[in-house]
């Protein structure tokens, strides 16, 4: 379904969320499109594919094996993305989507802040959590991409469109 949103000759930036895996094995058809990522995996998927892509340098986070850090969102900020793909430990009940990595949550913000359309990937389990960061407003998305069917009670903003996927 993400992938649908994938035009081509997008600049893309996808995070190293494993809810962004997926979105790298099923892009292959896409013509001239650029992918921009922190993942390790990701760049693997898409190189295999024969995607063109950049994956940021910078210091490996061993648990999730992607990069962050100072050099990572310098690279970053060389990009203007249409769109970002990216998810997070969860959505806090006050709205607001959070992580637990501080390094990786800057590199995220560093990405949405070059990017024209954020996309949000959040499966049901992730509402209602919280956590040490504060990464960005749900409210301040364009889409969110779940399998929660209650979403539109959460939302309160018409800009905002929810895709369903089950």
């Amino acid at each position: 379904m993400a992938s649908n949103l994938i035009e081509d000759g997008d600049i893309i930036f996808i995070d190293a969320s494993t809810s962004s895996f997926q979105i790298a094995d099923f892009i292959s058809h896409k013509k001239d499109i650029t992918v921009v990522t922190n993942s390790i995996i990701v760049s693997t998927i898409l190189t295999k594919q024969g995607i063109k892509n950049f994956c940021a340098g910078g210091e490996l986070q061993q648990n999730s094996m992607c990069y962050a850090g100072s050099m990572a969102e310098d690279f970053i900020r060389n990009f203007n993305f249409d769109k970002i793909f990216f998810s997070s430990y969860g959505v806090s009940d006050k709205n607001i989507i959070v992580d637990t990595s501080l390094p990786e949550t800057k590199l995220r913000k560093t990405a949405i802040n070059q990017s024209k359309l954020k996309i949000f990937l959040c499966d049901k389990s992730k509402f209602n959590l919280s956590a040490s960061y504060n990464l960005i407003d749900l409210e301040d998305v364009n889409y969110i991409i779940t399998d929660k069917d209650d979403i539109k009670g959460i939302i309160k903003s018409d800009d905002i469109k929810v895709l369903i996927c089950n």
